[in-house]
């Protein structure tokens, strides 16, 4: 016996005079109006495909998930990432939530946050990420978490695919200011650096001979604590970092950028001795006679231990390079050149060494990042190739 036809599918023929499919469907009552809801598809080209659409729109029907999609419909995507965003902010660390709040505030929101999740079409969506690829360097980091937001559409009901398929991911953005592979000295750089800031105030030698000592981020740098050197051991331990929270506007602490950054780092004598030196002198400059506390962050931003501002190390870092007539690096630069530096005047120390003194996750990044290829290493190796080589 013939399956019975479904009298709710209608044949009708387009403007080319192509033959399609359509249907009426009866979606119940809206909540918030009060009015019956007619769904009404089209431009399916068998009845056997419209058909199962209809059977799949009625079953969403009847079990309510078609209600809910539609609310879901309905949502700008600033509200569909505020939805998302419950999600992903408990399973990262507080400083790389901050820093995607920052990203999304930034660029993603004022581009697509009014919009109707269900508006937002490939064209749009091409549009914006060839702008920020003219615009941003980093700008792959914005298109991944725009992606993310749609993909959590999808499974909200909200939208039914990615525009993000459908586009064109530029290959090149904007051109980085920095360039890695300079952003480091060779040795008679950093010693000559290194010998200008002993002539320098003690609240800018401590500062600058510890990070050039240790290759410590910027943000840990202004994270430490009294608490964290340990004197008698020669030691300096990695336990926090600063970071701007885009909520409150200020400098927090928080934790460092990995379980790998959590580290302790050995001190050279001159660098304890100068710290020792800058310990008393913060003492004198608060006016206290008894003991700084062990909370007491070492490189405060005023005598009250509120947190410096990240950007005030550079500028000032800016004026030491031309004071000191050493060519400009930024003070992550401090980190290629300890690394470096380490590599090339000590054969006792290993890759896996330094990815621990970095805090790096993996030996890979200590590798291919920090560690460059000096002048004399060069040399070096031309000299084995010319007279070395006998085969």
């Amino acid at each position: 016996m013939p399956k019975r036809r479904n009298d709710a599918i209608k044949k009708y023929k387009t403007k080319a005079k192509k033959e399609r499919f359509k249907f009426q469907i009866y979606g119940g009552i809206d909540q918030n109006t009060g009015r019956q809801i007619n769904i009404f598809r089209q431009g399916f080209r068998d009845y056997e495909e419209a058909n199962a659409a209809f059977n799949q729109l009625q079953t969403e029907i009847d079990n309510g998930t078609y209600q809910k999609k539609r609310e879901h419909v309905s949502q700008t995507f600033e509200e569909i990432y505020e939805l998302w965003w419950k999600n992903y902010a408990p399973s990262v660390r507080e400083t790389t939530a901050n820093k995607t709040k920052s990203w999304f505030k930034l660029r993603i929101l004022p581009a697509f946050g009014k919009y109707r999740i269900n508006e937002i079409s490939p064209a749009m969506v091409q549009d914006t990420i060839n702008k920020w690829a003219t615009e941003v360097v980093r700008y792959k980091t914005y298109i991944n978490y725009f992606g993310r937001v749609m993909k959590y559409a999808i499974v909200l009901g909200a939208r039914n695919d990615n525009p993000l398929d459908r586009v064109i991911i530029p290959k090149k953005g904007k051109q980085s200011l920095r360039h890695p592979e300079s952003n480091w000295w060779q040795v008679p750089d950093f010693k000559k650096f290194l010998r200008y800031i002993d002539q320098q105030p003690i609240t800018i030698l401590a500062m600058f001979r510890t990070v050039a000592l240790t290759g410590v981020r910027r943000g840990e740098l202004l994270g430490l604590k009294w608490r964290d050197v340990d004197f008698a051991n020669s030691t300096v331990k990695i336990e926090r970092s600063v970071y701007y929270d885009e909520t409150s506007h200020q400098f927090k602490l928080g934790q460092v950028k990995s379980k790998a950054g959590n580290r302790t780092i050995p001190l050279d004598p001159k660098t304890l001795n100068i710290l020792k030196d800058w310990r008393y002198t913060q003492q004198m400059l608060q006016g206290r006679l008894r003991p700084i506390k062990l909370d007491q962050l070492i490189f405060p931003g005023d005598t009250r231990n509120h947190i410096m501002s990240t950007s005030h190390p550079g500028e000032l870092l800016k004026k030491l390079c031309k004071a000191a007539k050493v060519p400009q690096i930024t003070m992550h630069g401090f980190r290629h050149t300890f690394a470096t530096w380490m590599y090339e005047t000590n054969q006792n120390v290993t890759p896996k060494d330094m990815q621990k003194i970095l805090g790096h996750e993996t030996i890979d990044i200590t590798l291919n990042t920090y560690t460059h290829s000096t002048e004399k290493g060069q040399q070096e190796v031309a000299d084995f190739m010319k007279h070395k080589v006998d085969f």
